[in-house]
């Protein structure tokens, strides 16, 4: 059977993941019963392949079925994984959290304005929260100012958000309180 080929690059990476997990294994018994009984130990080494690729499947399965991931059909008739529009916020919010958050480097400061109407509001709550994750102080109800280095996370916040006519992002000298 032939696999689509975004099937196969993900089985190709958990494979080589194996590979590698199966050359390290036969090197390094990981139990004082592994090294005294190597037949029981590549017993559960294989089980424990088995289960990984089990959890793998699971996660796939789980990212299809929670939106994050949709599959969909090439021109040329395969397959191919896309990352949606709610797995880009996901991504988006994942670097958020572990985002370079250090005071930039040039002692600037980022400035954020945004004209958001209320037919739009729980936009306008997402993006004032993603602000504060971010590390953002309102200094007015539509102007938030940091001094960290997050100058490309808000341009991603801004474009997943769809707000680029709506958001206007500055670099200012300094800010006074």
């Amino acid at each position: 059977m032939k696999l689509p080929i975004t099937e196969k690059f993900l089985w190709d990476i958990f494979s080589l993941i194996q590979a590698t997990t199966s050359a390290v294994d036969v090197f390094s018994p990981k139990t004082l019963q592994g090294a005294v009984s190597p037949e029981i130990d590549q017993l559960r080494r294989k089980y424990d392949r088995d289960n990984s690729s089990w959890r793998f499947a699971r996660l796939i399965k789980y990212l299809e079925l929670n939106g994050y991931i949709k599959e969909t059909e090439t021109h040329d008739g395969g397959k191919a994984v896309l990352l949606t529009e709610k797995g880009a916020e996901k991504v988006l919010n994942i670097k958020i959290k572990t985002a370079n958050k250090n005071k930039r480097e040039d002692g600037m400061w980022i400035m954020v304005m945004y004209d958001i109407p209320d037919d739009k509001k729980s936009e306008r709550e997402s993006f004032r929260y993603t602000l504060k994750q971010l590390g953002y102080k309102m200094l007015q109800k539509s102007v938030w100012v940091c001094s960290r280095d997050v100058y490309e996370e808000t341009k991603g916040v801004v474009k997943v958000y769809g707000l680029k006519n709506r958001v206007k992002v500055f670099l200012v000298e300094e800010v006074i309180m």
